[in-house]
Formats: C-alpha cells, sequence, structure tokens
C-alpha cells in the first residue's frame, strides 16, 4: 500500500480513528511505518499520525523527538542523520501536569505555525507493533509531539487550539519564529487545564487501563 500524506481541511483529518487489532499484520505496519517516516523526514517533521496519510487507525511514528537548537535548515540536515523510529499503537494519554507553549507546525496544515499550550509531563498507555501493553512517560518537547500527534488521532488539528497562527511560514521562516519565540516553559507540576479550549478540541486524557 503506497500513502500520500493529506491535507488541511480534509475529512479524513476530522474522523475518530478506530483502535489497532489486527497485529497478525505486522508486515503491512512495518510498511506503514517506513512510508510514514520517510514522508516526516522529507517534510522535516519529527512525527506522524497514521489519519495524516489517509490511514483510520490509532497509531503515531515517532523520530527522536527531542529539543534540539536549530538555527537553519542544514542544521535540520543534520539531525535527520543520526536518528531512531518509534511506533505507538493505540496510544492513551493517562496523565498530564504542567504547562507550557511553542510555535508548533504540522505538515498537513501547509505553512502555517501557532502558538499552543500543552502540557510539560505525560504518561501513556501504548501497545508496539506486537500488541504488547507499555506504559511510559514523557516531558518537555517530547511530551508536545505526542499530544500534537495523539490528538489527530482524535480527529484533532493544532490550529483548532493555536492562540496565535502565522501564516506563509516554509521551513525557514518557521525557524526563524521558534528562534524569536521559543518554547516557554510556564510549569512543570502544575494543573493542565484546558478550559478554554472547546470540549471537541481538548486532548483526551484517559483512565489507566493497565
Amino acid at each position: 500500500m503506497k500513502i500520500e500524506l493529506v491535507k488541511k481541511d480534509n475529512p479524513k483529518l476530522k474522523q475518530i480513528c478506530e483502535e489497532v487489532t489486527d497485529f497478525e499484520n505486522k508486515e503491512y505496519y512495518q510498511s506503514l511505518i517506513e512510508q510514514i517516516k520517510n514522508a516526516s523526514i522529507k517534510h522535516y517533521a519529527f512525527a506522524a499520525a497514521a489519519p495524516q496519510f489517509g490511514i483510520n487507525k490509532r497509531f503515531i511514528v515517532m523520530i527522536n523527538a527531542v529539543d534540539k537548537k536549530v538555527s537553519n535548515v542544514k542544521d535540520l540536515d543534520n539531525f535527520y542523520g543520526d536518528y531512531e523510529v518509534t511506533a505507538y499503537f493505540n496510544p492513551r494519554i493517562t496523565v498530564m501536569r504542567g504547562l507550557q507553549y511553542f510555535y508548533e507546525a504540522c505538515m498537513s496544515a501547509g505553512d502555517v505555525v501557532g502558538k499552543v499550550a500543552r502540557p510539560y509531563y505525560i504518561e501513556i498507555d501504548y501497545q508496539d507493533i506486537n500488541g504488547i501493553h507499555h506504559h511510559r512517560s514523557a516531558e518537555d518537547f517530547e511530551a508536545i509531539v505526542f499530544c500534537h500527534e495523539i490528538d489527530h488521532l482524535d480527529g484533532i488539528e493544532f490550529t483548532y487550539k493555536a492562540e496565535d497562527l502565522i501564516y506563509n511560514a516554509g521551513v525557514e521562516k518557521r525557524i526563524e519564529i521558534r528562534n524569536k519565540f521559543p518554547k516557554q516553559i510556564i510549569s512543570k507540576d502544575c494543573e493542565f487545564i484546558q478550559d478554554d479550549i472547546s470540549p471537541d478540541f481538548k486532548t483526551k486524557v484517559y483512565r489507566k487501563k493497565y
């Protein structure tokens, strides 16, 4: 199956994805993960979600989601010279704490960035490609990336909750904006409140299952 990037306003980005249950189709998912990884690198993305490629399944692909100082596109190229790829199936956020702001972008949204409030610390339940259950935590920039991608699985794009949107922001412009307005960490342990966000666009939190 050859995949193609789905762009903004496509109804496939607004659907709530189905749980992955067919873990016996491992080769199928390995192929999708490889293609999503390649597309992410091409678009200078740190991660991607299945619905961004028209796949109505709950899984995301993370590519070394670490916070690095980037001054230009060459720095990004160097970053992708050494990376790790991890797929998370049926990820569910079970804990959110703290508060931080970052000017996010998305390859499906095109040349737009927006200031979004995210928790500083999260915990998630998920399954690996073999269907085995795991639990892990993430903080700082990695927590931002997880929340952004998991939102996609619930049909939520970052532009729905951004406080400030800047258009016509290509790669170089995005780097310039982020250097001018770097990530703000307000708190590492306060309660993460989403009262000012429409119920349809809140990042969902689930009770722990395992």
